[in-house]
């Protein structure tokens, strides 16, 4: 977006600067310029470039605020991106100790069958040896 300002600026000195080398005679005329309080005389070229230079920076201060209002919206973003974050890890982690409880308990489970298959395992050995 910034670029295409800087384009359209950069288009309209070039035209501006065309129309006055080769209309000088039109540009260098002075012309008397009405301000509403005072009547001052000023040449045409003086009065096309002030009002360009009016034009260029309240352009300017319009990219500035534009500039700010995306940088707060960014600012914005990120902030919930970091909360996001921080609500999937809390997630994650609550998750991880729900899947870490029962894990234990089939590994309890687990050592219960096996030690039941081990006592079944030596009583039929004990039986065997027995007969």
């Amino acid at each position: 977006m910034r670029k295409i300002h800087l384009v359209i600026i950069i288009l309209y000195f070039i035209i501006a600067c065309y129309f006055a080398l080769f209309n000088w005679a039109i540009f260098s005329v002075s012309l008397n310029v009405d301000l509403g309080f005072s009547i001052i005389q000023i040449p045409l070229i003086a009065m096309v470039f002030s009002l360009s230079l009016v034009i260029l920076l309240i352009q300017l201060g319009l990219i500035y605020l534009s500039d700010l209002g995306h940088e707060r919206d960014l600012g914005k973003k990120e902030s919930d991106i970091q909360s996001f974050k921080a609500e999937l890890h809390d997630h994650k982690s609550d998750d991880l100790e729900v899947f870490s409880q029962k894990l234990s308990s089939v590994e309890q489970k687990l050592d219960e069958l096996l030690q039941s298959r081990d006592e079944k395992t030596d009583d039929l050995e004990h039986q065997d040896t027995v007969e």
